[in-house]
């Protein structure tokens, strides 16, 4: 997993703060033969 403090492009600084602040979920990157952005949040069905 890639340490998402040392993000140098601002459109992933820009992905990582709206997943973490507005959606209140979490952001992971991992890099191995290619890269994998996953992003959970949850949904509220109300």
């Amino acid at each position: 997993m890639l340490p998402l403090e040392k993000l140098k492009s601002l459109g992933l600084k820009l992905v990582k703060t709206i997943a973490e602040n507005q959606l209140a979920g979490t952001i992971d990157i991992e890099s191995n033969k290619g890269t994998k952005f996953t992003i959970k949040f949850n949904i509220d069905k109300t």
